[in-house]
């Protein structure tokens, strides 16, 4: 969801799904907007897990496994699709994972702990890497807190690292984390304390 500000009235709902992107009137839930075209081909293996991320003027959308991430420019009226797309990239995306986003910057995670840093405005990948592979696959979401990013692969085990800035635009593992449960929930930072629930617990990890 996201307060319009780009020539949209109301409180918006951005929906991912069914090869769209549709916003809706929160209030009432009439389509405000849609664009179409993630599936041309029509591919009937397409899903939509990863949910859209607001940021600025843009939504960015997820799809098809993780073999495409389109931008969006908020705004318009009925199909936008022709006028609204800004980039779209591909083979590159996130099947499970909802990416993250801050300071211009949109960070993707793949099952397999691949990581992509592109730009927010033209979709430029900024740099690549990934983190120590696993058979494990990544489920959770990463998570901003503060300068940093949280990420937690299926086994349990979490790294931390450095969000990218203007200048230094590289993956910097600041330190990781197990614990000895399985988890497919993304964690949730309240107060300074991240709460992560796996498969048999709801865990509380504070900073010492």
């Amino acid at each position: 969801a996201g307060h319009a500000d780009w020539n949209e009235p109301t409180e918006m709902l951005i929906v991912l799904g069914a090869d769209h992107v549709t916003a809706h009137d929160a209030a009432d839930g009439r389509e405000i907007w849609r664009v179409g075209g993630l599936n041309p081909e029509g591919d009937k293996f397409f899903r939509s897990i990863a949910s859209p991320v607001v940021a600025d003027e843009f939504v960015i959308a997820p799809y098809a496994r993780g073999k495409t991430v389109t931008a969006i420019r908020r705004g318009g009226s009925g199909d936008v699709t022709a006028s609204h797309i800004a980039w779209k990239r591909e083979p590159l995306g996130t099947d499970v994972p909802t990416p993250a986003i801050r300071d211009g910057r949109v960070m993707i995670c793949g099952d397999k702990g691949q990581m992509s840093c592109l730009d927010l405005k033209t979709g430029q990948t900024l740099w690549e890497d990934s983190l120590p592979k696993n058979r494990n696959k990544y489920s959770s979401s990463p998570i901003v807190v503060d300068d940093h990013v949280i990420l937690t692969r299926e086994d349990g085990h979490s790294w931390c690292i450095a969000w990218p800035g203007k200048k230094g635009d590289s993956l910097e593992i600041l330190g990781e984390g197990m614990l000895d449960e399985m988890t497919v929930a993304t964690p949730v930072c309240v107060d300074g304390e991240i709460f992560l629930r796996t498969h048999d617990s709801l865990w509380c990890i504070q900073s010492q």
